[in-house]
C-alpha cells in the first residue's frame, strides 16, 4: 500500500512539472536571476561552509544512532521506525536535488529542500535524548541534560531579543514609538496610491518596511523583494531592473531621485539627507520630499 502510494504521488509529481501547473519550472535560472539570490545562503547548499555540512548531516547521524539502539534492545516501535525511515527519505530527497540545484534548476531551487534539517534536527534532539536515558538509565541525568538544552536555548534566546537584536520585540501589538514609525504615520494618511522612495535596507535598518508600516508601496525594499524573486522570473527581472536603478541609495541625488520618480512614477523620498527639495514632513533625522 505505501509503495503503490508513493508511485502515486512519482506520477502526479511527473505530470505537474511536464504538462500540469509546473511545466515551466525545469528551466535553468540564467546567470543574472542567479546572481540576484547569491545572498539567501541556504539555496545553494553546494556552496555551505564545511561546519554547515557537519552540522546538519550530524543531527541526521545522531537520529539513525539513536533509532539503531532502540532497535539493538528492542523497543523500536513501528511509529519510531516510521519516523525513521521518513527522515531517511528526506536526507534522501536532499541529497538526489542537490545537483539540480546546484546547477540553478528553477524547481529545486525555490522548493528549497535543505529546510529539511530544521524537522531532522529537532527529531535528531529528541532521540538523542531517549538514548542517553536507555544507555546509562539515570532519568535525573537526562532531566539534567534536557533542561540544560533548554536553558542554553533560552539564553541564546535572550541574548539575540536583548543584546544583539535590543531594538526589535519577539512580539508585538503595534510599532513602537520612533522617528521612523512617525514617518510612516504620515505616508499611511497619504492616498492608498502613493508610491514611496526609500533607503532598500529600511526594513533591517529601521525595524519596520514602508509596505508593513505605512501600508503603501516603496520602490525597492532589498530583503523580501530577493525573497519573492526566488518564485518568478519576472520578478527577478523587475527587482534587478530596480535594485540598478537605484544604485547605492547613499550616492543617491536629487537629480537622481527626480530621474527615478519620473521614471517609476514615485509620489515621495524618505531620507535622512537635507536637500532642496519640497519638504512634506520631517521627523529627524528622517525627512519625506516631494519628488513628482
Amino acid at each position: 500500500m505505501l509503495i503503490a502510494g508513493a508511485i502515486a504521488v512519482v506520477l502526479a509529481a511527473a505530470w505537474a512539472v511536464t504538462a500540469g501547473p509546473l511545466s515551466g519550472a525545469l528551466v535553468q535560472i540564467d546567470p543574472e536571476w542567479r546572481a540576484l539570490l547569491e545572498t539567501k545562503d541556504t539555496l545553494f547548499a553546494h556552496r555551505w561552509p564545511a561546519g554547515a555540512w557537519l552540522v546538519n548531516l550530524g543531527t541526521a547521524a545522531i537520529w539513525g544512532w539513536a533509532w539503531f539502539e532502540r532497535r539493538r534492545r528492542g523497543i523500536a516501535s513501528r511509529a519510531d521506525s516510521g519516523l525513521a525511515a521518513g527522515g531517511l527519505a528526506l536526507l534522501a530527497l536532499f541529497l538526489a536535488t542537490l545537483p539540480l540545484a546546484a546547477m540553478g534548476m528553477w524547481l529545486f531551487v525555490e522548493l528549497q529542500i535543505s529546510r529539511v534539517f530544521w524537522l531532522m534536527d529537532f527529531m535528531a534532539t529528541v532521540y538523542l535524548m531517549s538514548a542517553i536515558e536507555l544507555r546509562w538509565q539515570r532519568p535525573r541525568v537526562v532531566r539534567a541534560i534536557a533542561l540544560a538544552l533548554v536553558a542554553i536555548a533560552v539564553a541564546r534566546g535572550i541574548y539575540i531579543l536583548q543584546v544583539e537584536r535590543a531594538e526589535r520585540a519577539l512580539f508585538a501589538f503595534a510599532i513602537p514609538a520612533s522617528p521612523w514609525k512617525a514617518t510612516m504615520d504620515w505616508l499611511a494618511r497619504t492616498p492608498l496610491d502613493t508610491h514611496v522612495l526609500a533607503d532598500p535596507g529600511h526594513a533591517w535598518k529601521y525595524g519596520a518596511s514602508v509596505r508593513v508600516a505605512a501600508g503603501r508601496d516603496v520602490f525597492h525594499e532589498e530583503v523580501k523583494d530577493t525573497a519573492v524573486a526566488i518564485y518568478s522570473r519576472a520578478v527577478a527581472e523587475r527587482v534587478l531592473e530596480r535594485s540598478r536603478a537605484l544604485g547605492r541609495f547613499e550616492d543617491l541625488s536629487p537629480e537622481r531621485a527626480r530621474q527615478l520618480a519620473a521614471q517609476y512614477d514615485v509620489d515621495y523620498l524618505v531620507t535622512e539627507a537635507q536637500w532642496p527639495l519640497p519638504v512634506m514632513f520631517t521627523s529627524p533625522p528622517f525627512t519625506v520630499y516631494d519628488v513628482r
